[in-house]
């Protein structure tokens, strides 16, 4: 086969050339306005898209600058930051003697506050203590004054037995049909009850002995003593004392005493807690005056027992062990 020639080829390309224009200027005629309108949509298309280029480009534009000031804050937060850790290291050098310092004041304020514990401990017994003294001075103060006022040849009581006397005839009357009595009240009469005495004290209203008061039987709504029956010895109170006051209250009528509680007084004592002074001066009387004797001691079984054996019934204990003064005392009641 035989090439052709570079002239026939030059030929060729020049014609083919002619064809290709010719070929494009039909093409832009005929497809010229469909490919603006195509060229137009993708122009739009990316005129929108370069705009959120922009916009992406100038939001990390503005995050890089918030992070290059965040950088320059890091930069002063990691230099407080070692300043703070150097002021730690001086603080935890120092950190034995602070805790040395901070124990010692602790055991010193607790030390304090128990002193002040025991001191105010020790202050409250001393009040109590002189609060007790002076009420018993008074007390034995007023039976002096009681002694001397009256003597031998005034007194309602001879020969160890006293004048039974109403000295309060209205109050008596005012109160016949709820009488209640206040037996061997000395010098602490009650409101709201007839008192009762062998001598002629302030504020008493009948003058007669503990087994010869002055009332009629079945006739009293209540009988109240306090610190009285252990003044009498056992067979007196088996005998004649608390039968008497059982005849006297009306059915159903009360019984009511304050006494000491030796079992109370004898236990605090075992335990180291009651001193043997107070534990004698109660068990047997201050003895400072005539009548300031105890012949008598009680349990709480033991009264419970005197009293149901003089009648009585329903025995019950308002109190026991109750502090009053050097006393350890018990509160009980009893129905007829």
């Amino acid at each position: 086969m035989q090439l052709p020639t570079e002239v026939e080829i030059s030929s060729h390309r020049a014609g083919i050339g002619k064809y290709i224009v010719k070929y494009k200027k039909l093409v832009r005629k005929l497809v010229g306005p469909y490919l603006r309108n195509v060229f137009e949509k993708e122009h739009a298309m990316l005129e929108e898209r370069f705009s959120q280029i922009d916009h992406r480009a100038e939001e990390r534009h503005s995050r890089t600058e918030r992070w290059f000031a965040g950088m320059e804050h890091s930069a002063t937060l990691a230099e407080r930051y070692s300043k703070i850790e150097a002021r730690l290291d001086a603080i935890e050098q120092h950190l034995p003697t602070l805790l040395n310092y901070i124990s010692s004041f602790t055991n010193a304020t607790r030390q304090i506050k128990r002193q002040e514990g025991d001191s105010a401990t020790s202050i409250k017994a001393l009040q109590e203590g002189l609060e007790y003294l002076t009420g018993r001075v008074e007390f034995v103060r007023n039976e002096m004054l009681f002694e001397f006022k009256y003597g031998e040849n005034k007194a309602a009581v001879k020969d160890g037995i006293a004048d039974i006397k109403v000295l309060n005839e209205s109050k008596l009357v005012s109160m016949q049909d709820n009488i209640r009595v206040n037996v061997g009240c000395g010098h602490i009469p009650m409101e709201g009850y007839l008192n009762v005495d062998m001598r002629e004290l302030p504020g008493v209203d009948i003058t007669a002995p503990a087994d010869k008061l002055p009332f009629e039987e079945n006739s009293l709504s209540e009988i109240f003593s306090s610190h009285l029956i252990e003044h009498f010895p056992q067979e007196e109170l088996k005998r004649k004392i608390l039968p008497h006051w059982h005849g006297l209250l009306k059915k159903n009528g009360i019984l009511r005493a304050v006494l000491p509680d030796a079992e109370a007084m004898i236990e605090n004592y075992t335990k180291g807690d009651y001193p043997f002074e107070k534990l004698r001066n109660v068990t047997f009387g201050a003895q400072e005056y005539d009548g300031d004797f105890h012949f008598n001691m009680f349990s709480r079984q033991s009264i419970k027992g005197l009293l149901e054996e003089a009648g009585f019934r329903d025995v019950s204990y308002a109190a026991a062990g109750r502090v009053n003064g050097d006393c350890y005392e018990m509160e009980i009641a009893a129905v007829k």
